[in-house]
């Protein structure tokens, strides 16, 4: 009875260190990809809203729907502009720009601009919805009802997380 239980130790032991090896090679493997995301999370430059689509793989109007449909932004006139929540959150910047019309008189242009914090978040956002290869397979007028279903199906499976808790 000892005996088996020395053998079945040594087997946990062989079994613990085999995993501890494999978490260090992974470790190893997604540090460098740790470093880039810091690096982007920290950089100082802006980048449009069109281009972070782009980068993610979604073109400038899906995109903008996928964001109004997630909640993200929400449109004023013709205008894309992120929720107050997520300018807080220094996700997004928006630049206001006083221009005149031939007329003279004097109108207020936006521009959203995206931090390195930002991009991140984005792309985080997109690949929760099933990434940018799944938004781009949805047509336009299809991408609020995808995302409402995605929403319900997360809300249910929390409730029944929440139950078995």
């Amino acid at each position: 009875k000892r005996a088996e239980r020395w053998i079945e130790e040594q087997r946990e032991k062989q079994r613990l260190e085999q995993e501890k090896q494999m978490l260090m090679l992974e470790n190893e493997e997604l540090k460098p990809k740790a470093k880039i995301a810091e690096q982007i999370a920290n950089a100082k430059n802006l980048a449009s809203v069109k281009k972070v689509g782009k980068n993610i793989g979604i073109g400038e109007k899906k995109f903008f729907e996928f964001l109004r449909a997630v909640g993200v932004f929400y449109k004023e006139g013709e205008t894309n502009l992120p929720k107050q929540q997520y300018q807080n959150s220094e996700y997004f910047e928006v630049k206001i720009t006083p221009k005149p019309d031939i007329s003279g008189n004097v109108y207020n242009t936006y521009v959203t601009k995206v931090t390195g914090k930002g991009e991140i978040y984005l792309l985080n956002l997109v690949n929760k919805y099933g990434g940018a290869e799944k938004i781009n397979s949805l047509k336009l007028k299809d991408i609020k009802g995808y995302v409402d279903s995605v929403k319900k199906n997360m809300k249910n499976l929390q409730l029944s997380v929440d139950k078995i808790s």
